[in-house]
């Protein structure tokens, strides 16, 4: 502890301190993803249709889709039969195969037949058919419509009188069954679903990797850099706070209309100048204190997220979870009043303009470059000074540090050298 005297204190509460740095890791990473997020899949497999299911393929780069099955298909048969016999009768039977999938509909035949005279008589043939399902003949005869569902395979009979040959020909129309459609839509959707997961899987393992990457890769950022990360966020939260202001206001730079290069808009600059000098002047941001509040502070759809958050840097990881971090950060010595100002009337230095370098008010940047990089000042230390420990992922520790010698015994074994390790 250092006691650094009397100073005009503003005490506050920061909520998630780490939520930019979150989301800045977040975005960097998505921002070098060569993986595509994919929209989300809000179909079903009812939504899969014959005039649909290339469209929603097509936007998860699902492969192998295979288009739906026919409305109708179509099975011919021929069948043949002849007799020398008197009177001529013929018999004969014929079994269709219904495709799979579907259930026959009609049957149109036709059939062609040399007949016998019959004593005293011009010749005569007559050929009859028996259809093993329930159904109607149209008005001519020749095409049956079935009202019973037939599927798998249809049986029909053939009789002859009077008749040294006939052929027949048979037509059997049949309709796709809506089994046979919805089997075809959930094969195409599990399909689709697989694309998606695939896609969004590969998306969301390069976010990952991008996010490590972002925060300097599996060993972690250095401390004293996420030392200074903790610090900038907690300082930028504090003048939002103090100011009412979320920098939207803020920025003096402009990009030249000819060469498109960045360049300074000098009439903001010279506005927005005098109020950062005020807010990096008049507080001692060196001398902040904080202490970091849990997770379940922040907004309870992001507890999961924060709650597992960690790094190899136990302080930053700390940082990362914490769902509100209380703030204390103090005034520099002489701009008390400034900031009393300030904080009744809204206006900086006092209503007046920047501290000329004759005036008492007035930071040196060499003063501001030694508070900046810690430099020691009248400070003096309070009470006994404690330890603190943190955990490691390190399996040993030593405090030698000369490399470890190794030899092989008797067994085959590699020990560490006797003489190496007593050093």
């Amino acid at each position: 502890m250092y006691n650094y005297g009397s100073r005009l204190l503003f005490d506050t509460i920061v909520p998630e301190p780490a939520a930019f740095l979150i989301d800045a890791v977040q975005r960097q990473g998505q921002s070098t993803l060569v993986a595509e997020l994919p929209p989300p899949l809000t179909e079903d497999a009812a939504d899969v249709t014959e005039a649909s299911y290339r469209t929603i393929g097509k936007r998860y780069r699902a492969t192998g889709l295979e288009p739906a099955p026919g409305d109708w298909a179509d099975v011919g048969k021929v069948l043949e039969g002849a007799t020398g016999e008197e009177p001529g009768a013929v018999n004969k039977t014929l079994e269709m195969a219904v495709p799979d999938g579907y259930e026959a509909i009609t049957l149109h035949w036709e059939s062609k037949g040399n007949g016998m005279a019959p004593p005293g008589g011009s010749t005569f043939h007559s050929v009859q058919l028996a259809v093993g399902a329930a159904g109607t003949w149209d008005s001519a005869g020749s095409t049956y419509t079935f009202t019973n569902q037939v599927r798998n395979s249809l049986g029909i009979g053939v009789s002859s009188f009077e008749t040294r040959n006939f052929v027949a020909t048979f037509d059997l129309r049949c309709a796709r069954t809506p089994e046979n459609y919805e089997k075809w839509q959930n094969k195409t959707y599990d399909a689709i679903v697989t694309a998606y997961t695939g896609m969004k899987q590969a998306y969301d393992k390069a976010v990952s990797e991008a996010q490590v990457q972002a925060l300097g890769g599996p060993q972690g950022r250095n401390p004293a850099e996420n030392r200074d990360l903790i610090l900038g966020e907690l300082k930028k939260a504090c003048i939002s706070l103090l100011t009412q202001d979320l920098f939207d206001g803020f920025g003096a730079i402009t990009v030249d209309p000819v060469e498109k290069f960045p360049q300074i808009d000098l009439a903001r600059a010279r506005e927005q100048g005098p109020y950062i000098r005020f807010f990096e002047q008049a507080f001692e941001w060196e001398n902040i204190q904080y202490l970091l509040y849990p997770y379940f502070w922040s907004q309870k759809s992001r507890w999961r997220a924060r709650a597992l958050t960690s790094d190899t840097d136990p302080t930053f990881a700390e940082f990362l979870r914490a769902g509100a971090a209380r703030v204390v950060f103090p005034v520099r010595p002489g701009f008390e009043d400034d900031v009393r100002y300030f904080v009744q009337f809204g206006k900086i230095w006092g209503g007046g303009p920047v501290p000329g370098l004759d005036q008492p008010d007035y930071v040196p940047i060499s003063e501001e470059i030694r508070r900046a990089t810690g430099a020691p000042g009248n400070e003096r230390p309070v009470g006994d000074p404690w330890e603190i420990e943190v955990p490691t992922d390190l399996v040993r520790l030593k405090t030698k540090t000369a490399l470890p010698v190794w030899e092989q015994d008797a067994s085959g074994a590699w020990k560490e050298s006797a003489a190496t390790a007593e050093t």
